[in-house]
C-alpha cells in the first residue's frame, strides 16, 4: 500500500489527492519548524520551516506552498499564504521557507506539495488530484519584553508566475489532461501529451 498512514495530515477539511503514491508522486516525508538562531520558538523570532519532499518526475512541474495559521487551537484554522519554492530535480530535497513568529501560543505549519495549479489564498487548499497536504503543530513561547508580532504583521511572498510547461515532457494520460488548457493527450500513431494549440 503506498497511501500516507493515518491521512489526511491536516487540521481541518483539506485532503490530499486521490491519485498521489508514496515516492513516486508528489509527497511530503516531514516538516520541521526551527529558530534560525537556534534558540527556542518565541514571538517575534525569525524560524524556518523545512519540508521534505519527493517530487514527480524531475520536480519542474511541483510547488510547495507555505502557509501559516497563528490560532491553531481550533480545528478550522485560519491560514496566511508566505510563499512558495520548487525543487531543483528528481528525488527527496528539503525545500525552505522563513517568516517571524507572530503571537500565538499554539501555532501550525501547512505545507501543500502540488503538481501544476496555482497558490490558493483563499483556502489554503488546492485540492489538485496529486496534491500532498501536510500541517505541523507546535507551541510558541512568549518573546522578550516589546517584541511580540500578530497575524497582521505578516508579509507573504510574492505569488510564483506558473510553471513553463513542455508538453511533451508529461507522458502520463491524466497529468496531461491535468495541464490543460496548455496540454491535450492525443491516441493512435502520435500518441502522448502535446500542445493543445
Amino acid at each position: 500500500d503506498s497511501t500516507e498512514p493515518n491521512g489526511p495530515n491536516s487540521l481541518d477539511t483539506c485532503t490530499d489527492g486521490p491519485y498521489g503514491r508514496y515516492q513516486s508522486d508528489e509527497s511530503i516525508d516531514q516538516i520541521t519548524v526551527s529558530s534560525v538562531d537556534g534558540g527556542q520558538l518565541q514571538y517575534g523570532k525569525r524560524v524556518e520551516i523545512e519540508a521534505r519532499v519527493f517530487p514527480w518526475n524531475s520536480g519542474s512541474y511541483d510547488t510547495a506552498d507555505f502557509y501559516i495559521a497563528p490560532d491553531a487551537s481550533s480545528r478550522n484554522p485560519v491560514w496566511s499564504y508566505i510563499g512558495s519554492a520548487s525543487p531543483t530535480s528528481a528525488g527527496f530535497q528539503t525545500l525552505k521557507m522563513q517568516y517571524d513568529l507572530p503571537a500565538g501560543e499554539i501555532q501550525a505549519v501547512r505545507v501543500n506539495f502540488r503538481f501544476l495549479g496555482d497558490v490558493d489564498l483563499q483556502t489554503a487548499c488546492n485540492g489538485g488530484n496529486w496534491d500532498d497536504v501536510d500541517d505541523l503543530v507546535f507551541s510558541v513561547l512568549p518573546g522578550a519584553a516589546g517584541v511580540a508580532t500578530d497575524g497582521d504583521d505578516i508579509k507573504p511572498a510574492p505569488i510564483p508566475p506558473p510553471a513553463v510547461i513542455s508538453c511533451e515532457d508529461i507522458g502520463d494520460m491524466y497529468r496531461c489532461a491535468a495541464a490543460l488548457p496548455v496540454c491535450k493527450w492525443q491516441g493512435g500513431e502520435n500518441s502522448g501529451c502535446h500542445d493543445a494549440q
